[in-house]
């Protein structure tokens, strides 16, 4: 697996890294206009980030923060020697937490500019990864991670779509596509 333009990232083992064609799909996208320019500048979360691809080819489009959260030690190992191999260190960083639970306040320093783009890309086990992305929004908002309009970006399982996300009180459903068996929710947060 690699991003655009660089070297091949590592993956951890016993994840499911998102493919390079829904990879590629989701940041034209991004890029095409249709969320506004969300890439450039970005304070960007990537979680349940596995190798930090998706955070990692936000950084390469011009994103300027990159957080990768997971709650492994080996993914966070992983992203670690990923940001190492392409020299993203002053941009980006990494953070071990399960994000479907409450942020300490030790992270208040790392997390003190509210993201302006998240990804959220939680396993898909047994059809659970909608009720661990709602819970790590949740979690997020509470913390006042998320900047208002920030954008949403949910990876699913295409077979099941998280029901939640066009009734959720804080968010505002703008996109929903799929390539393939990968499935993407795209949110938009209410202003305050």
């Amino acid at each position: 697996m690699r991003i655009s333009g660089s070297r091949p990232l590592r993956v951890p083992p016993s994840t499911r890294p998102t493919l390079g064609r829904a990879r590629q799909a989701l940041f034209d996208m991004l890029a095409g206009g249709r969320f506004g320019a969300c890439l450039p500048g970005a304070i960007v979360i990537d979680g349940f980030a596995g190798s930090g691809a998706l955070g990692l080819e936000a950084w390469r489009r011009g994103a300027a923060t990159i957080i990768c959260i997971d709650q492994s030690a080996t993914a966070c190992k992983t992203i670690a020697s990923n940001i190492a191999a392409l020299k993203a260190d002053a941009a980006c960083q990494v953070i071990r937490h399960d994000l479907t639970k409450p942020l300490p306040k030790s992270l208040a320093p790392q997390l003190a500019k509210p993201a302006t783009l998240i990804f959220l890309d939680p396993p898909w086990q047994h059809g659970q990864d909608a009720d661990l992305a709602e819970n790590a929004l949740d979690q997020l908002l509470s913390a006042k991670c998320i900047a208002p309009s920030a954008l949403i970006v949910i990876e699913h399982n295409a077979r099941t779509p998280p029901t939640w996300a066009d009734a959720h009180p804080q968010f505002t459903l703008v996109d929903m596509r799929h390539w393939g068996r990968v499935g993407v929710v795209c949110l938009r947060h209410k202003d305050g």
